[in-house]
Formats: C-alpha cells, sequence, structure tokens
C-alpha cells in the first residue's frame, strides 16, 4: 500500500479515482525510473513516443495488427511515463509550447487517418473524420476553460457556483443521499461517469479493439464521438458562463 501511494504521488491526481488509470501510472512508474537513472529528459520521453506512434500508423496501414498493438502499446505507455518522470525529475514544463499536448494531439488524429485507410470504407472514413474533428473540438475548449480558470480567485468563484446550484438541486441532494448510504451505487456511479465515460489517456485504450473487425470499429467509434460531444458541450456552458477576462 506504501509503494501504491508512493508512485501516484508522482502520477496525475485522476488515477485516485479510476482503476485504469491506477493501473497504466503502476506500469509507467518503474520506467520513468529507469528513464531517470539514465537521464532521459521527459521530452525525450515524448519525441520516442512520437516515434512509436508513427510506427504504428505505418503497420495500421499496412494491414499488420499484431505491429500495430506492439508499437501502440509502447507509445501509449509512454504517453504516462514522459508525465511521471517529468514530476519525479521536477521538470514539468512551464513554456506555454506544451510540447507532449501537441505530440498527443498530432497521435491521435494520425492513428484515426490510419483507421479510415485500414477499413476504406466510406462508413469508416465519415467516424474517423468526425472524431477527429470533435476531438479538435473539445481540446480547443478545454485549453479555452483552462485559460479562463486559470485565476484562482476566479476558479474559487466558479467553483462556488457550481456548489451552490448543487445544493439547491433537489435532484443532487437526492443523488449524494443515494451514493452516500448505498456504497454499489456510489462504486457503479464513480465506474461509469468517473471511468467509462471521460476524455482521458485511458479511453485510448479503445485503440486496441477499433481494427478487429468493421462492428467494433462503429460502435467504439460512435462511443467516443458521443464522450467527446458530451465534455464539449459541457465546456462551452462552462465558458458561456464566464465573465470575459
Amino acid at each position: 500500500m506504501k509503494i501504491l501511494n508512493y508512485f501516484l504521488r508522482y502520477s496525475n491526481k485522476d488515477a485516485l479515482h479510476n482503476p485504469f488509470q491506477t493501473l497504466l501510472y503502476a506500469i509507467a512508474y518503474p520506467i520513468a525510473v529507469f528513464f531517470k537513472i539514465i537521464r532521459f529528459s521527459p521530452n525525450l520521453v515524448t519525441i520516442i513516443s512520437t516515434i512509436f506512434a508513427i510506427s504504428s500508423f505505418v503497420s495500421l496501414t499496412n494491414n499488420n495488427l499484431l505491429l500495430f498493438c506492439i508499437f501502440w502499446g509502447v507509445s501509449y505507455i509512454l504517453d504516462y511515463t514522459d508525465g511521471t518522470l517529468a514530476r519525479l525529475t521536477k521538470k514539468i514544463g512551464k513554456s506555454a509550447l506544451r510540447i507532449d499536448h501537441i505530440s498527443d494531439q498530432l497521435k491521435i488524429i494520425m492513428i484515426f487517418l490510419g483507421f479510415g485507410i485500414y477499413y476504406d470504407c466510406k462508413e469508416i472514413w465519415i467516424l474517423t473524420f468526425l472524431s477527429s474533428a470533435i476531438f479538435l473540438f473539445y481540446s480547443l475548449l478545454n485549453h479555452e476553460l483552462s485559460n479562463n480558470l486559470k485565476i484562482s480567485s476566479l476558479r474559487k468563484s466558479h467553483n462556488n457556483e457550481e456548489n451552490k446550484i448543487e445544493n439547491n438541486s433537489r435532484f443532487k441532494l437526492f443523488k449524494r443521499y443515494l451514493l452516500r448510504h448505498f456504497s454499489i451505487l456510489r462504486y457503479f456511479y464513480i465506474f461509469i461517469f468517473g471511468t467509462l465515460y471521460v476524455i482521458n489517456g485511458h479511453t485510448l485504450i479503445i485503440f486496441f479493439f477499433i481494427p478487429l473487425s468493421y462492428e467494433y470499429a462503429v460502435y467504439l467509434l460512435t462511443y467516443f464521438i458521443s464522450i467527446c460531444s458530451v465534455h464539449s458541450y459541457h465546456r462551452a456552458v462552462s465558458l458561456s458562463r464566464l465573465s470575459k477576462n
């Protein structure tokens, strides 16, 4: 338990409430320790991750699913490793240019393109285009919201407003009552809305299954589009309620 708490100190805070995130950071932590020993920088790890993502894209377009899974798996784990390494070495970037975020955007769009080439049919092309477009739209809104909430007083005011709304909502009070007194509902709620219906690194696990069949591709791409759409809507609403800086 102490070991788990120790590595979580150098993980993203979302891992505390997400079993998938906890597992992925548990895998990434010893790798980050090794990179720290051999003096790899977080940006170098990000570059290596991008190279493996490009290799997975090439494998996908050549219909080699085994190599795709291997290369994408390495790239995927390294995505968790670079952030952990940055926290371990206290080299968290303060520059406005976030290489890791730019790399993530490029990799995701590239893999969606690979899925389109792999299936090469109208329905999948439409779904991959929509997936890329709505993901970029979500990322833009998320970036705008983060910038507008960077002032602590504004963040505090926003949280107080949300808490006030929640406290005055009978439905929210009823939901809190249920979650407090029926633990199984609480865990079910956390698993569904805190794990399966969020946009985070573990969401990209679906990329391993999309090439398996046309049906998987349709269902999982639709699932991805729905998540991005819901979170885009919530961020757009939050932005509309904030005063302009």
